[in-house]
């Protein structure tokens, strides 16, 4: 049997960077390569950017708001009843045990939000991470705490 021998042609080539993880080079040696750049292409589309990201934080923001006045609102009179419910000496209980940790976890979602506008590098945002963890893990906490106690 004739083996035929290795030949550089295109697909053989194609396969053989591949195989090494490098750029094929060039079909000709004076062959001017562009760049690698990675931005906008006008100032206009970079603007456009900075907007919609900053409307989408503050919209995000808002929201985390509203839900975490909600919940301080919502476990405020949860106490306030408990406490009237405790005052008239009635044996009634008002079980509020996942509302507290919920009202953490919306705080600390809302702070993370707020966060978010202060843009910067690594430290922002592995600032921003870290809280998202204490209020997932809070919230986890929350509803747990909540489904045990209606068990």
């Amino acid at each position: 049997m004739i083996r035929k021998p290795f030949v550089f042609s295109t697909r053989n080539r194609f396969f053989l960077t591949w195989a090494l993880g490098t750029i094929p080079p060039p079909h000709h040696k004076n062959a001017m390569r562009p760049p690698i750049a990675a931005g906008f292409t006008s100032n206009r589309d970079e603007s456009l950017w900075v907007f919609f990201t900053s409307l989408t934080l503050a919209l995000l923001t808002a929201f985390q708001f509203t839900i975490s006045s909600l919940s301080l609102f919502r476990l405020v009179r949860a106490i306030l009843r408990q406490r009237d419910i405790e005052n008239q000496g009635s044996e009634k209980a008002y079980f509020i045990n996942g509302t507290a940790w919920i009202a953490i976890a919306t705080k600390f979602g809302f702070v993370e939000t707020i966060i978010g506008f202060a843009g910067g590098g690594f430290g922002v945002t592995l600032t921003r991470k870290t809280v998202r963890m204490l209020s997932r893990a809070c919230l986890c906490v929350g509803v747990v705490k909540g489904c045990v106690s209606r068990l």
